[in-house]
């Protein structure tokens, strides 16, 4: 073969070569999507206002309008400058006369939250003289553990008909009966009880502690610590009133009944019969109407026991929840019972209410 057809050959052979490795590069199959550049993820709001009865609206975040402009930031939504509910220099009412105030609370964020109420201030309620008063008690007489409270649902701003009492006589079954002369002694084989709170039974008796009781109030603490010991009964509360009466209450459940019940205990002689004067006995709650009884004072309702058991956001009254826009009227309700002592005279109670709206 001659020079020329060699390389005429090689030519050929690197041609074909070539075609076959190229051939890959002039066509291919494929398909794809792109999302729209403008997908978001957002977070919903809430944003809570209170009106009071003297005041202008009262926004969490600061504002002074819902509708945007200066101040609408939600960084900070906790306010602390809302008008006063209850004002004392205009206030100075007699034992057996209701104070009363409106409120109106409104969620104006995108998302449902839950609702709860508490004492807000530091000290919570503090004892006082009225001031300029010539005349007081000596404070040795706390006002505080006298006041009743009552928190007042209405179904419209009109507040004409009542929806629910959340807090007072009504909101809450109380049980009472007279305890026994004191010094009271109570043995180990006759301290078993038992209750039914919020329709569900303690399934073992409560045993108050052997000893021997001085006053209806160390008696009352022993009943509910015992009480709260037992599953089911965290939130039982007891009181003794002056004239010896032993008070057996539970507060507002989120849902459900009310009542509470004295059942029958495992021991053959239970405390509740034999030593307390308290039968087996159902007492309702959650009742449409609030009552403030003048004459009978209802012990596990007033300032102080409220503060007790909802000093913090952590441990607020359950309301309820609201929803976006959703208003609630509310109505709360302090009095001084009838028969109350001379150390009350000239005397205050200062107090803040928190209200919160809770989204998790």
């Amino acid at each position: 073969m001659s020079p020329l057809k060699k390389v005429l050959m090689t030519l050929m052979v690197l041609g074909a070569m070539g075609t076959t490795l190229g051939a890959g590069t002039f066509a291919s199959f494929n398909a794809s999507t792109t999302q729209s550049s403008a997908s978001t993820f957002a977070s919903g709001t809430v944003v809570l206002t209170d009106q009071a009865p003297t005041g202008s609206i009262c926004y969490s975040n600061g504002t002074t309008s819902s509708n945007g402009g200066a101040g609408t930031a939600v960084d900070t939504n906790a306010n602390g400058a809302c008008t006063q509910l209850f004002d004392t220099s205009s206030l100075k009412k007699r034992p057996g006369e209701v104070a009363t105030a409106n409120i109106t609370l409104t969620n104006l964020g995108s998302l449902t939250a839950a609702l709860t109420g508490f004492m807000a201030n530091a000290a919570n309620c503090v004892n006082g003289d009225v001031s300029g008063a010539n005349f007081s008690g000596d404070g040795t007489v706390s006002t505080c553990t006298n006041v009743q409270m009552a928190i007042q649902e209405y179904d419209s701003s009109l507040r004409t008909n009542t929806s629910t009492c959340l807090y007072g006589a009504g909101a809450t079954g109380v049980i009472t009966g007279t305890a026994l002369t004191f010094p009271l002694t109570i043995a180990a084989a006759t301290s078993h009880f038992r209750l039914t709170v919020n329709g569900s039974a303690f399934t073992t008796d409560a045993i108050v502690a052997a000893a021997t009781y001085n006053t209806i109030t160390a008696l009352a603490t022993a009943v509910q610590t015992a009480a709260q010991a037992v599953p089911g009964g965290a939130g039982v509360v007891v009181v003794g009133t002056s004239s010896n009466q032993l008070q057996i209450g539970n507060p507002r459940p989120v849902s459900g009944t009310n009542n509470i019940a004295v059942t029958t205990p495992s021991g053959s002689s239970g405390l509740i019969a034999t030593q307390l004067g308290l039968s087996v006995a159902t007492a309702p709650g959650a009742q449409k109407d609030c009552t403030l009884a003048a004459a009978s004072p209802d012990g596990l309702h007033t300032l102080d026991t409220y503060m007790t058991a909802y000093a913090t956001g952590a441990t607020g009254l359950p309301l309820g929840s609201l929803t976006p826009n959703q208003s609630r009227w509310f109505r709360i309700t302090l009095m001084l019972p009838s028969g109350s002592s001379n150390q009350l005279q000239g005397r205050q109670v200062t107090f803040a209410m928190s209200w919160t709206l809770t989204q998790s």
